[in-house]
């Protein structure tokens, strides 16, 4: 498959990610038979034809979200590789928990992508019973885990909903999970059954690839001013 270029335009990840990496990180300084395969990978966005990424800045419901740097839009900005990148959801505690792509239409999805922060090469933090939190740790860690069972749903009323992938051996990273025949829905949900670890799960994106079945509303992040006029909104005093 063909890689095609980057997008031009920051997205509001790359805007958060100055100063913020203490937020996304700790660090100081096979899949069961289904009706989807998955593979691992590590590398950028890839589509075929006409295929366009069906979710880019489309609306984003979740579960929970740990605290507020970590909300769940920030999966649809476009963010295809594993790792502390400065921001990502993160889901508060406990299982399940799980995140909803509104596609705003009924679309044809051939094949998705789900980039976990956090990969089973990662160490774990483990927070020490007494004494400073850093206590007996390299850095190197990242505070939050990976989907080691979770599924991935379709639907189109947003009631009923269809499984098109489920893995009880995740391994975090890069999921590629290709359908084996087109699907039309409009609503992508994925549900994380057991985390890799006690730390919240962490998801830095969400893609979906395919084709627009019908009109959609025009959907751009807010650090995309190259797709306006290429001029920044002038700031204005808020009431508080």
């Amino acid at each position: 498959m063909a890689q095609p270029n980057p997008p031009h335009s920051p997205s509001r990840r790359s805007v958060v990610l100055t100063g913020s990496t203490l937020l996304a990180g700790f660090g100081l300084g096979t899949a069961l038979p289904g009706s989807a395969v998955a593979a691992e990978r590590r590398g950028p966005v890839v589509a075929q034809g006409s295929e366009s990424e069906l979710a880019v800045y489309r609306p984003v419901t979740v579960s929970s979200t740990d605290y507020a740097p970590t909300p769940g839009e920030f999966v649809v900005d476009r963010v295809a590789s594993p790792g502390v990148r400065g921001t990502g959801w993160r889901a508060g505690g406990g299982d399940p928990q799980w995140i909803s792509v509104d596609l705003q239409a009924d679309c044809k999805i051939t094949w998705i992508r789900l980039t976990f922060e956090a990969d089973a090469s990662d160490p774990v933090f483990t927070p020490p019973a007494t004494g400073n939190w850093a206590d007996g740790t390299t850095g190197k860690e990242i505070l939050s885990s990976y989907a080691v069972d979770f599924v991935v749903e379709t639907s189109r009323d947003h009631t009923s909903w269809t499984s098109v992938y489920r893995t009880t051996a995740g391994t975090g990273g890069v999921v590629d999970i290709q359908l084996p025949k087109p699907t039309t829905a409009r609503w992508v949900r994925l549900t994380s059954r057991k985390r890799s670890s006690p730390n919240p799960l962490g998801v830095n994106g969400f893609e979906v690839f395919g084709s627009a079945q019908g009109r959609r509303p025009s959907a751009t992040g807010w650090t995309d001013w190259g797709t306006h006029d290429g001029h920044t909104p002038a700031l204005k005093v808020a009431g508080d």
